[in-house]
């Protein structure tokens, strides 16, 4: 007997990845930002206007997973002062040696972390696109 029935969960279209990857752009939430990470992976970057010497308060991320991926781009390149990013306890940046959650980016400079979520809060290392 020949089995002509497809296996109903086999993938119907394997071109298209599991996962997604979603890019944010955090600086339309101006100085209090809430990243909203959609249950995903996710790229977010926040760049700074010109002229813009207010501190950001980086609030605690909403709809998120566990042990999924993320990358956060804090881009003052074009900017002619330093930038202020002070985060929640729910960041944790690995790479510093004096704990504190206010990251200042200096004028005309990147900063890149990547990371992940474990336990509710964000694990994050510098990437070495950085150029702060």
């Amino acid at each position: 007997m020949k089995e002509n029935k497809r296996n109903p969960r086999f993938f119907n279209n394997i071109s298209h990845p599991d996962t997604d990857s979603r890019g944010i752009e955090l600086n339309i939430q101006g100085l209090n930002v809430i990243p909203n990470l959609m249950f995903d992976h996710t790229r977010m970057q926040y760049t700074v206007a010109v002229g813009d010497l207010n501190p950001v308060s980086m609030q605690n991320f909403i709809n998120a997973d566990e042990r999924s991926l993320h990358t956060l781009v804090l881009n003052n390149s074009a900017n002619i002062g330093a930038k202020n990013f002070i985060f929640t306890k729910n960041y944790v940046f690995l790479d510093d040696t004096i704990v504190s959650n206010t990251k200042t980016i200096d004028a005309g400079k990147t900063a890149v972390y990547f990371g992940t979520i474990t336990l509710g809060k964000m694990y994050l290392r510098t990437s070495v696109e950085s150029t702060n």
